[in-house]
């Protein structure tokens, strides 16, 4: 909320790989905070916590075109700055970040699933403290939902 750190994505490192790092702008230092070890897996699209202290961020594998990155699917991880990056516990691998809860407990996620030669969308929530989650939205066969877009308030 402050404006005092900048979470940014490193493409085609030294093994092929990418990285999201975040930079101190009032001491100008960088830390890398996740890494993928070659182009079999890549970090995709990621977020900040409305209060600033998560950062939301998604492991996809295998690795999408570098164009599509940004829309791609994987494991949901959270960033807590000053503690490292971990898995949350209910994400499935195919997930991406919509956005998070207003009290700052939990990510809202994208899912997707395969279900007989279709591909169906739902949101859920996951909360931060583990476990599966909640599904909020499914699509069905013949009524599909897409694009999902979470508006939170702090507070």
């Amino acid at each position: 909320p402050d404006g005092n750190r900048i979470a940014f994505r490193v493409s085609g490192g030294r093994n092929g790989g990418s990285s999201l790092n975040i930079r101190d702008c009032r001491s100008g230092k960088s830390a890398q905070i996740a890494s993928t070890k070659s182009t079999a897996e890549s970090i995709g699209s990621y977020m900040w916590s409305p209060a600033g202290g998560v950062l939301a961020f998604v492991r996809s594998s295998p690795a999408p075109y570098p164009a599509e990155v940004d829309d791609a699917y994987g494991s949901i991880f959270i960033y807590l700055v000053g503690q490292g990056a971990v898995r949350l516990g209910g994400t499935h691998g195919n997930e991406r970040v919509a956005g998070f809860s207003s009290d700052g407990k939990g990510v809202y996620v994208s899912r997707r699933e395969s279900i007989v030669n279709t591909t169906l969308e739902s949101m859920g929530y996951l909360p931060m403290s583990g476990g599966e989650g909640t599904p909020l939205i499914k699509s069905q066969q013949g009524l599909r939902y897409s694009r999902f877009a979470v508006r939170t308030e702090p507070g």
